[in-house]
């Protein structure tokens, strides 16, 4: 699936918990991606909201893959035959390795965030991709993000799109001290 299928990237950022406030009025999300990608790629960009300037104090890519029963859902969201969409981004500590069965965050720390509400994140659409932010802010309980996943439902059991698992450079939240964004970006084109 990873060389013929569908492209998931994902990202978790660390800030300052007096940055979150700022990030979460961004509204370019594909500048956001492209500035979390090039930290990542050991570049320094800044993020800008009006004259405020954000710099990532870390950046994490996430070793992950899309679901089979995520596809599916996908598939029928696209076909008309259910109106439940990708609400929730979940983040948890487990570094187990991502498989494509996994429909569950095994050491998942909730709230999950809701991406339908903007100061916790975004869900968007453009093309053929599928982008999706949950924002945690400075009071989310200490955790070293190693998973995460984009779900439907708040809590419980229900059809998860993807499970990324950062297992090479987790980031480390502390709480009322950071304040940190998980992103993935799920593109259906195929990569040369």
């Amino acid at each position: 699936m990873l060389k013929h299928g569908p492209k998931d990237e994902a990202y978790a950022s660390l800030f300052t918990k007096e940055d979150i406030k700022l990030v979460q009025k961004i509204t370019d999300i594909d500048d956001f991606m492209t500035k979390t990608i090039a930290k990542w790629n050991d570049h320094n960009p800044v993020l800008e909201v009006g004259n405020h300037k954000i710099e990532f104090i870390q950046v994490s890519k996430a070793e992950d893959l899309p679901t089979f029963p995520g596809l599916i859902h996908c598939n029928k969201l696209a076909f008309g035959a259910s109106a439940v969409r990708w609400r929730y981004y979940g983040v948890g500590n487990d570094s187990r390795e991502a498989r494509p069965y996994q429909q569950q965050l095994f050491g998942e720390i909730f709230p999950r965030a809701d991406m339908t509400s903007a100061p916790q994140g975004s869900a968007t659409r453009s093309g053929n991709a599928l982008r999706f932010i949950g924002i945690f802010p400075a009071s989310f309980p200490t955790i070293t993000v190693k998973e995460s996943a984009v779900t439907q439902a708040v809590s419980g059991t229900s059809v998860f799109l993807n499970r990324n698992v950062f297992a090479s450079t987790p980031i480390n939240h502390v709480v009322n001290v950071t304040a940190f964004t998980v992103a993935s970006l799920l593109t259906f084109t195929g990569v040369p």
